[in-house]
């Protein structure tokens, strides 16, 4: 499993986590410029994770602030934060801050595949859609394209926190089926799994939710 995270400074171990916003607006800004022609069964969010284990992620709150900007961000502890592009911020060099020690969090952009308001997931845009974000996290280094040469699109992760897996199969001109899902615990917290390998899939079809899934992750292998 590979989370599409384009890694950031740290900061200092003593300070609160926060990152400069200009870098974070030029990507999400350059992502919604190539994104109807080259990306569009992806979303980009901002999203944390423990540096530590014990660290408590309930009650995060992700600010954006600068000279004349004070914005609360929602936080979705594995869907992330949708960061808006606010040119008045980058403009006047804001920061993004969440309300934990920099040691304990880190903080990044990761790319996942696009919620679908309507819950209907066609297995060719997901299948797309992986290769989409292959693509996207090649383009991030160098080092990231040598790491993926070897590797491909495997299969997708559906992330329930908030709502209960309810995920089904629809194949063309076959009963529909539900899909299990897998309930572990993911930095210190339960979630569930659904997980969907391209290899047994039909060719085409589509994955059915009940509810939205926090993310849709990407298996790289």
């Amino acid at each position: 499993m590979f989370s599409l995270l384009m890694m950031l400074a740290a900061a200092p171990a003593a300070a609160p986590l926060s990152q400069p916003y200009r870098p974070l607006y030029a990507e999400l800004q350059r992502f919604q410029q190539e994104q109807a022609r080259l990306y569009p069964d992806l979303q980009v969010r901002v999203v944390t994770w423990p540096r530590q284990s014990g660290v408590a992620l309930d009650g995060l709150v992700l600010s954006l602030r600068s000279h004349s900007v004070a914005r609360s961000l929602p936080y979705q502890l594995f869907g992330g934060v949708d960061l808006p592009l606010d040119a008045v911020a980058e403009r006047e060099d804001a920061v993004v801050s969440v309300n934990r020690p920099a040691a304990s969090l880190g903080l990044s952009l990761q790319y996942a595949v696009a919620i679908r308001p309507d819950g209907r997931y066609p297995l060719a845009r997901l299948r797309a859609a992986c290769e989409q974000g292959l693509q996207k996290v090649k383009s991030f280094s160098v080092g990231h394209r040598l790491r993926l040469a070897s590797q491909h699109c495997a299969g997708l992760v559906m992330r329930f926190q908030t709502q209960p897996a309810v995920v089904s199969l629809h194949p063309v001109a076959l009963p529909p089926r539900p899909l299990a899902a897998v309930t572990r615990r993911l930095f210190g917290l339960p979630v569930q799994e659904v997980t969907l390998r391209f290899a047994s899939l039909p060719a085409a079809g589509e994955v059915r939710t009940g509810a939205a899934p926090e993310v849709i992750d990407f298996i790289f292998e």
